[in-house]
């Protein structure tokens, strides 16, 4: 005979999850460890000052009102692109130049708010790396076409050395340059110093200086601080001159990590280099290293084509990225062919901002006027070899883009009880869609623009709860929102 048990009423809790300030993005912490403020995933937007907030666009760069020309003007693509500034003895002042060394193998100067270009008589083997150089008789343009050449622009007369050593990745320290052989990936070499065109004289300061360990090939010199940094596939070293002779210096590893160093990702600000290796960011400053920015790093899906640069207090990224799987962000996004978008990370004040739905292969910056510029090269698609810079309408060359803000999925208070979700009030600044997911099942709220918050029933039950907010509006803002929902234990009877 069965024994019947009276089953009790289910106790019905009614809970308020109320979210008035949002944090910086989850990376791989479990999302029940995470508050509701946390974005687990997010686009477009700015995150980590409070709110979410639409990210600044992009348009094609412009000086003075007129546009940059690009190397599509002489029927050509960017290789790389050097600023500096050039005196000019007529006004007494020192003029912005730009100069383009493109697949055509030559080498170009631009005056920025100029359309023109004007070809130097410079005939290099491959796409160039600069340096300024400065000699007592004023500044020289150094640029190593990793052959036998060294090539000089002092702005009025363009030099070709011929029978010097094959060279690349030139930075000027102590007065002498130092390169990475191209013949040899483990040799870094020296000028004499005072003069970057001669590399054999080591009474007069040249060196040549053989990396024999296990850290890799050499990839970059930078100099940052008091020393001159040598980067590698695996290891960082610190080197340090303090006399002319041929064993005047230090060298000492910093760093030695099992992940590949992306040597484009390598950039200086306030005497502290910031990179990005397979393993994770990092910091270096003297011999001090930090691992950095480990949440934001989940975000990176590919960094074989990654650049970076120091920028206005933040370090700019730009990558393959993770998406949510949700389509395209932009029409842009459909011909991304290497990166699909940049990191902007805060380095003197916290924030971060992603922008998804670009291909940038390279960013540098320049002082024109009275004014510091960011610029963007983008690789291939729709924006091939084209030079952009940041826009204030959060539109990619005119056409709008998907914000999108992702909660944590939560149990909002654990798996064994059934939530309802009845009402969610929020304030939408913009008009914005507004998603809600409960275990697999997803309800789609349309919010028009109000200044005032609106109620939102919902009427839903499941064990997982997340939220996802998505616009096209160039000034999506997110302020905060709060969630009504009841909660009962869900109870299992024996028989």
């Amino acid at each position: 005979m069965r024994t019947i048990e009276e089953r009790p009423e289910k106790e019905i809790k009614k809970n308020v999850a109320r979210i008035v300030r949002f944090d910086s993005f989850g990376g791989d912490a479990p999302d029940e460890t995470l508050s509701l403020g946390y974005a687990k995933y997010a686009c477009n937007v700015r995150l980590g000052l409070g709110s979410v907030a639409a990210v600044k666009g992009l348009e094609e760069a412009k000086v003075n009102g007129n546009l940059l020309p690009p190397p599509s003007t002489v029927n050509a693509n960017f290789g790389k692109v050097f600023f500096y500034r050039e005196w000019n003895a007529q006004t007494g002042e020192y003029d912005p130049i730009m100069l383009y060394s493109l697949d055509n193998k030559y080498i170009y100067k631009v005056r920025p708010g100029e359309s023109s270009f004007e070809r130097l008589t410079l005939a290099p083997t491959h796409i160039v790396d600069f340096a300024r150089f400065h000699k007592a008789d004023g500044d020289l343009v150094v640029m190593l076409d990793g052959d036998t050449h060294v090539l000089t622009y002092d702005g009025h007369q363009a030099i070709q050395y011929f029978s010097k050593p094959s060279l690349r990745c030139p930075a000027v320290y102590r007065n002498k340059l130092y390169a990475i052989d191209a013949t040899d990936g483990q040799v870094m070499r020296c000028s004499q110093k005072g003069d970057p065109t001669e590399w054999d004289d080591v009474t007069l300061g040249a060196r040549k200086i053989l990396f024999s360990d296990d850290g890799g090939e050499l990839r970059k010199t930078v100099v940052c601080g008091d020393s001159l940094y040598v980067i590698r596939d695996f290891s960082v070293f610190r080197y340090t001159e303090y006399a002319d002779t041929e064993d005047g210096y230090s060298l000492n590893k910093v760093l030695s990590t099992q992940g590949k160093i992306y040597a484009d990702t390598v950039s200086v600000w306030n005497d502290a280099l910031y990179f990005y290796a397979e393993n994770g960011f990092y910091t270096v400053k003297g011999s001090s290293v930090s691992r950095i920015w480990q949440d934001e790093a989940t975000l990176i899906d590919d960094a074989r084509y990654a650049a970076g640069l120091c920028f206005g207090g933040k370090y700019y990224l730009t990558a393959r990225f993770r998406t949510d799987e949700r389509g395209d962000v932009c029409e842009d996004e459909s011909e991304c062919v290497y990166n699909n978008g940049f990191l902007a990370i805060g380095i003197d004040a916290p924030g971060l901002s992603f922008t998804r739905g670009t291909d940038i292969k390279e960013f540098f910056s320049g002082n024109i006027g009275d004014k510091n510029y960011l610029f963007f090269i983008h690789s291939q698609g729709r924006r091939a070899d084209r030079i952009g810079m940041p826009s204030e309408d959060g539109k990619i060359y005119g056409e709008a883009t998907e914000k999108r803000w992702y909660s944590p999925r939560v149990t909002l208070g654990g798996m064994r009880f059934l939530k309802t979700i009845r009402n969610i009030h929020v304030r939408p600044l913009t008009d914005m869609k507004m998603t809600v997911i409960l275990d697999e099942n997803e309800f789609e709220y349309e919010l028009e623009r109000s200044s005032k918050v609106v109620t939102v029933p919902v009427n839903k039950a499941g064990t997982t709860f997340q939220l996802y907010f998505c616009s096209e509006a160039d000034e999506f803002r997110l302020e905060g929102f709060e969630i009504e929902y009841e909660t009962a234990e869900r109870r299992r009877y024996g028989l």
